[in-house]
This record gives C-alpha cells, sequence and structure tokens, in this order.
C-alpha cells in the first residue's frame, strides 16, 4: 500500500526521495534538534530560518568570524534518514556588526541570506544570494536597494521564489522612512550579471517608521509585507501585492489590525492563504486571509491565551503553524501551535513542543515550513545560562516521515492527490508549482506523475 505525507512546497523541494508514513497518522512528530558543529553561546543560531525539502538553512547572526554580530548561516541536507550539516557559508565580505543570517530564504539550489547590519550604522545592510554546485555553495552575487540609504536594515527579511527574491528594508536612521520592500529577477537579456533591481514596494498609506518590510513573504504573483508600527499606537498592518500581466507590481489589499496590535510582524503566503501574525496587546492572534480570484478576504483568527501569540507565522497549503514569545502547554513546555483547514474552518491540531524544560531557548519565535516539515528556532537554546548557542527543531506534521505527492495531505496516496494537483494546475494555482521554479508549466505535471507514481514502500 503506498502511504505518505506531504504538501505542494516540499514535494516541489524534494528529489523525489522515498519514505514511509502510517496512513492513519495525522499527529505532528519531532524529527530531529539541530545544532551548529561549532557552536558557541550566544551564536543566535536559530533565528534566521529557511527550508525547501531536503535542504533547510539555519541563520546564526551572532557568529564572531571577524567581530562581534559577523553571523553565519548552516545548510543542513537530509540523507534518507536524518538532517546533516552539510556547509557553513559566511559573506566574502565578513565584517563585524553585520548580522548575516539574521534572515535566509531557499529554493532549489538557491540560498539567499540577508545581513542587515547594526543599528544605527552608515551601512544600508546587504544580501547574499549563494548557489549549490556539486554539494558545494558559492557566493554568486550581492543584492543592494537602490534607495537603502544608512541604517535602512536592508535584508531584515528575505523571501525566494524559483529566482525572484523580496527583501525587506524597514528603516531608515536619518529619515522619517516608511520602510520599503524590494524585488529583484534575474536580467533576461543579461543573465551572467545576476539580479536586477525590478522593483520598489512601499505602502500607499505609509508613515515615518512604520517599519514596513520588518516581514516579507512571496507565493507566485503575490507579495505580502509587514509594518508592524504603522497606525495609531502601533496598531500595524500588513500589505498584499500583486503582480499585473504588464509585469508592475500594485497593491491591492491591506490587511488592518487595532491598537497595539503590531500586526505583520510575522506574515506567511501559501497559493491563496496568507497569515498575519498580530503579537501585541494581552496575548497576540494570527488572522488568516484567502484569496478568491480577484481579492483577499478575512476568514479567521487564531489564538491560544500565549503571550505575544503571533510573533511568528508559516503556512502551506491548508496547515498553518504559529508560534509566541511566551506560549505555553500544560506541561509547562513552550510550544508552536499547529491549524488545519477542516470542513471550512479552521482547526487546532497539534502543538509542536520541546521534549524539555529549556532555560531560556525563545522556542518558537521564528518558524519556516515547506510541505508537511515545520523548522522551529530555539535561538537561545542551551545546557545552561552560560551555555545558549541556539537550536532548530525539525517536526512532521504527519508523522515521523515525509514523502513527496499526497497533494491533499490526508495522509494517504490515491487517486484523489492525481484530482487535487490538475484542479490545481487547470487553474494557474501557484501550489501546482511542484518544480518551484516559480512557473506552473508541464513540467510540475511531469514532477508531480513521477513522485506519484513512485510513491512509499
Amino acid at each position: 500500500m503506498k502511504t505518505l505525507t506531504n504538501a505542494a512546497t516540499l514535494a516541489a523541494c524534494l528529489a523525489l526521495a522515498a519514505c514511509s508514513f502510517p496512513a492513519s497518522g495525522q499527529t505532528a512528530c519531532l524529527h530531529q534538534k539541530l545544532l551548529a558543529s561549532d557552536g558557541v553561546h550566544d551564536d543566535h543560531f536559530g533565528f534566521g530560518l529557511a527550508i525547501c525539502g531536503p535542504a533547510l538553512a539555519v541563520g546564526a547572526y551572532g557568529t564572531m568570524d571577524h567581530g562581534y554580530f559577523t553571523g553565519a548561516a548552516y545548510v543542513f541536507r537530509h540523507d534518507g534518514s536524518e538532517w546533516v550539516e552539510q556547509a557553513r557559508v559566511v559573506a566574502p565580505d565578513a565584517a563585524q556588526s553585520d548580522y548575516f543570517g539574521v534572515s535566509v530564504a531557499m529554493s532549489p539550489g538557491l540560498l539567499v541570506v540577508g545581513a542587515s547590519g547594526a543599528f544605527p550604522s552608515d551601512e544600508p545592510g546587504k544580501v547574499h544570494v549563494f548557489r549549490e554546485y556539486d554539494g558545494e555553495w558559492l557566493h554568486e552575487f550581492r543584492l543592494a536597494g537602490s534607495q537603502a540609504g544608512p541604517s535602512a536594515r536592508f535584508g531584515r527579511s528575505v523571501a525566494v521564489q524559483g529566482t525572484r527574491i523580496v527583501v525587506g528594508s524597514p528603516e531608515d536612521y536619518y529619515v522619517a522612512d516608511t520602510g520599503k520592500a524590494y524585488v529583484f529577477e534575474p536580467d533576461p537579456q543579461n543573465p551572467d550579471e545576476g539580479w536586477k533591481e525590478v522593483a520598489v514596494l512601499r505602502a500607499s498609506d505609509g508613515a515615518g517608521k512604520d517599519w514596513f518590510g520588518q516581514a516579507v513573504a512571496l507565493s507566485g504573483d503575490h507579495i505580502i509585507v509587514g509594518a508592524p508600527q504603522h497606525g495609531n499606537g502601533d496598531a500595524g498592518a500588513a500589505y498584499a501585492f500583486r503582480r499585473t500581466p504588464e509585469g508592475d507590481w500594485v497593491e491591492v489589499a491591506k490587511f488592518p489590525a487595532a491598537t497595539g496590535a503590531r500586526a505583520g510582524s510575522a506574515v506567511a503566503i501559501s497559493g491563496g492563504v496568507a497569515v498575519m501574525g498580530r503579537p501585541g496587546g494581552t496575548y497576540g492572534r494570527a488572522d488568516i486571509y484567502r484569496y478568491d480570484g480577484a481579492a483577499w478576504n478575512f476568514e479567521k483568527f487564531v489564538n491560544s491565551g500565549g503571550n505575544s501569540f503571533g510573533w511568528s507565522v508559516a503556512c502551506e497549503g491548508d496547515s498553518v503553524v504559529v508560534g509566541g514569545r511566551s506560549d505555553w502547554d500544560y506541561a509547562g513546555k513552550h510550544v508552536a501551535r499547529v491549524y488545519r483547514y477542516r470542513t471550512g474552518d479552521w482547526v487546532h491540531t497539534d502543538a509542536l513542543r520541546t521534549d524539555w524544560p529549556p532555560v531560556s531557548d525563545f522556542f518558537s519565535r521564528t518558524l519556516a515550513m515547506s510541505g508537511n516539515v515545520v523548522l522551529v528556532g530555539a535561538y537561545s537554546d542551551g545546557t545552561d545560562p552560560f551555555n545558549q548557542t541556539g537550536a532548530a527543531y525539525v517536526y512532521g506534521l504527519n508523522g515521523c516521515s515525509y514523502c513527496p505527492a499526497d497533494f491533499n495531505s490526508d495522509g494517504v496516496l490515491n487517486s484523489l492527490d492525481v484530482l487535487a494537483f490538475l484542479s490545481a494546475y487547470v487553474a494557474g494555482d501557484p501550489a501546482a508549482d511542484f518544480t518551484r521554479d516559480g512557473v506552473v508549466n508541464t513540467l510540475d505535471v511531469l514532477a508531480f506523475l513521477s513522485a506519484w507514481t513512485f510513491g512509499c514502500d
């Protein structure tokens, strides 16, 4: 019998690896705790997170290669049984206070790392692009924002899909800047010259110190940008942009919030589902929106009663994961909470937790997700108050293994997955971008059918 677990993004990134999963299981399982091979106290390993199928990256902006807060990023690859550290990457121009690794993003064969720099600073911040060649990650390009001035914190947030890159730049120390987000794409006329800036995104009603660009998310022709200090009393907001057929990026929606919500501190998007974290106020919450083909509509908010719930968010298909600054379960352990869309409603199905009470781990303040695999950061994780190197935890939402092609995420590989994929493909839904190259085409059909046929034993 063929059984497996996954959703579109993991399947798209995963190189058709075989694995097994019990069809009846829908319970999250801790796969592995990841540590840096050379980690030391205050590395902040686990602050930047990204995962794409069999590869993941963990940023550690506190490493001291060239002085305090130089930063590094670690790449892990799944070898069929566990995650193994593959590479440690640093900026070729690494310097003190770069904060390299404060943000990371991945697509197949590409790693994007933000180095937003100290604040205040005369430097605007940097973003580095690495490409994998024969198992090695080599520096390929450095991105710069055309309007990023001193202390712009260019690179505080990054997102990538295919070869399209979005970079958040939320501040400017010397002017009352609203913040910006930059869109980069390879120049089709000069492919050997790297990426070119194709758009600078701003909020239509932005004001000084909104922190627009503190968080960014990308899916197909949709970008979500968070601005957690927008409005009266740091109400915050998130803005949705869409690429027109002519190639222009236009603002199509604003996700608002109430005073003190700090909405937009975290954002996520997958196909037609977007999530905005609102960690302010007494407890915090996360708002879920759905795109109907013409507009973004509010669907539901979720909360837990935990402090600063919504500090981090991630989503994939019809699964949403939300973390908090101090969200505890009944056993006194930090948790990240999982919600799934079932029979017309978002239902709380799981709590991701560590197996021991940490000293001060900041568990779930950062999240990343690919298919039904969730990466949870704990960037102050350690054995005692003087040995907190940081860690990242890998969870499977549908059990203790994961595989491609279970497109409807029901834990069973059958004809319903084919129908679900073909429906998304005909509709041009980004969820059908099985190869994760940013384009929905026949190559995605071939990749999906190959994964579906291969199955899992």
